[in-house]
């Protein structure tokens, strides 16, 4: 531990040397420079002393020319004595100002629009605050200092060192031919150390020459009282025109668009005639193709290696769909082994239950993905046969109806205590459906809440509830799990008329929210 903690202070050692080092040779520079100019306008003096030498004997001449060289001189020895302050002050704050330093606090998005004012990745301004040893200066002359707003390229952080100059800073600042590359309030003023600028790009990343751009801060020169104060510098961000934004948000197709609407298939090319002749028109009837074949798609009608870019354009686009917030769900039921798989209105599974657990899909475990797997591909070929149960509701599923716990009229209930066998040939279902009234004979239904079959045989059904209505036997019956559609049912004996049915019917929907209709 002795020696790692003495390996630890010798590199923060090294670490300090080096940042001292840089400070010096800046110093050294700083001070190279302010001598170099003292020499220079020692020079002039040394002239025009010599100018007045050679000067004419006219005595009025020469004390006017006196008198300017030495105001001159004056003034020289005035700005050479400020200068030297500037170096001296320079010198004491060598070691203090190397914390100094400028940061962004929030980074961009990704992309971003042109004209569009420039957001931090949350939505709220983007905030620059000056730093010294990793404190916001929020008084003196720092915290009040003028700051520039500046694009660089893309690929500064690969082509300029983490401790760069301020040279090398300056090299990568971002110049176009069409005018400035960054519009709004570039020149800002901080308060209390922060400001939060207002800006926007005015050109696309893309006439750059890395595609990208970077959004940076620098304190103005005549700001920075002779310390060295680092630049601030954002993430790189790709910038697009502002139409691709509005092109982009028009693009999302909608379900019942023409299949044609979607990328890579033209309005008479192969590929949307072969889509009609398998019964597919519009973006919805595609979407659920997808979801139960994918791979005769792709193979039959496109022609495409599943690692094509054109096909994954095109299932991209499809996928991008707007549902226009159709939330309804379907249930897919396997009694054997308590799963329940729900898939929404374009038979794209959203989730499922085990043993009553719902879980959305993005959270499966392996196990119970291998055990969806096995089972979509045959609920797959039946959902069109399945009417929708539930709807999503804060990402969970709820039923569309919900259970009838109240009896109705002022008769006993008589409990339904059918057995399995046949149903009567003359046994028919009144079906109240979303879009109309129909009588299907039960040989080609089934009872519902019963295991109906071909031969309208039916095994025993589920009742929840038996009333009795205007002294008839009429009984409720809320259909049972793992049938194919929901709802619920009002039995009524075959000996009450059909006028008397349809009172019954209208006075019992309204209050029971009645499906179908068992006469």
């Amino acid at each position: 531990i002795h020696q790692e903690n003495a390996v630890s202070q010798k590199r923060t050692l090294e670490v300090f040397q080096k940042t001292l080092d840089n400070a010096c040779q800046n110093l050294v520079n700083y001070i190279n420079c302010s001598l170099q100019s003292l020499t220079k306008r020692t020079d002039i003096l040394s002239h025009e002393v010599e100018q007045i030498k050679h000067l004419n004997s006219n005595h009025h001449a020469n004390e006017r020319c006196r008198s300017e060289a030495n105001q001159d001189s004056a003034a020289i020895i005035e700005e050479v004595n400020q200068e030297q302050t500037a170096v001296r002050f320079a010198a004491s704050e060598a070691h203090e100002g190397q914390g100094v330093q400028l940061r962004f606090l929030n980074k961009l998005n990704p992309l971003v629009y042109t004209q569009e004012k420039i957001t931090a990745e949350d939505g709220k301004a983007i905030k620059i605050a000056i730093f010294r040893d990793n404190q916001i200066v929020t008084s003196g002359p720092l915290s009040s200092a003028r700051i520039e707003i500046l694009a660089l390229h893309g690929n500064f952080y690969d082509v300029v060192p983490d401790n760069w100059t301020e040279c090398e800073f300056d090299h990568r600042i971002v110049s176009s031919p069409q005018g400035p590359v960054l519009g709004g309030v570039c020149q800002v003023k901080l308060k209390n150390g922060e400001v939060s600028p207002d800006v926007f790009f005015n050109i696309p990343s893309s006439k750059t020459e890395c595609g990208r751009l970077i959004l940076a801060a620098k304190v103005r020169s005549s700001d920075k009282g002779g310390l060295r104060i680092k630049e601030a510098v954002m993430n790189p961000v790709v910038v697009q025109v502002y139409r691709n934004k509005l092109n982009r948000n028009s693009d999302r197709p909608k379900l019942k668009d023409e299949v044609h609407r979607l990328k890579g298939i033209s309005r008479n090319g192969c590929r949307a005639k072969w889509l009609k002749n398998n019964q597919i028109n519009n973006v919805e009837e595609f979407i659920k193709a997808l979801n139960k074949d994918e791979e005769k798609i792709r193979i039959e009608c496109f022609n495409l290696k599943k690692d094509s870019k054109d096909w994954k354009d095109t299932v991209k686009h499809a996928r991008e769909c707007d549902l226009e917030g159709n939330c309804k769900l379907k249930l897919y039921r396997v009694e054997e082994q308590h799963v329940v798989l729900f898939f929404d209105c374009v038979h794209d599974l959203v989730g499922a239950k085990f043993r009553d657990h719902y879980v959305p899909k993005d959270n499966f475990s392996s196990d119970q993905q291998d055990e969806v797997n096995c089972l979509k591909k045959q609920a797959c070929d039946e959902l069109d046969n399945i009417g929708f149960d539930d709807e999503m509701k804060d990402n969970y599923p709820v039923s569309l109806s919900s259970t009838l716990n109240t009896s109705i009229g002022g008769g006993a209930s008589i409990p339904f205590t059918g057995t399995a066998g046949p149903i009567p040939p003359d046994f028919h279902v009144a079906y109240q459906g979303p879009s109309a009234q129909e009588q299907i004979p039960s040989e080609q239904y089934g009872l519902q809440g019963y295991q109906g079959n071909q031969a309208g045989t039916a095994t025993q059904m589920e009742l929840d509830y038996s009333l009795d209505i205007a002294a008839m036997e009429c009984d409720i019956a809320q259909a049972t799990e793992g049938t194919s559609s929901g709802g619920n049912y009002l039995m009524i004996p075959a000996n009450v008329t059909q006028n008397a049915c349809d009172d019954i019917f209208a006075g019992s929907l309204d209050l029971l929210n009645f499906d179908h209709i068992f006469n």
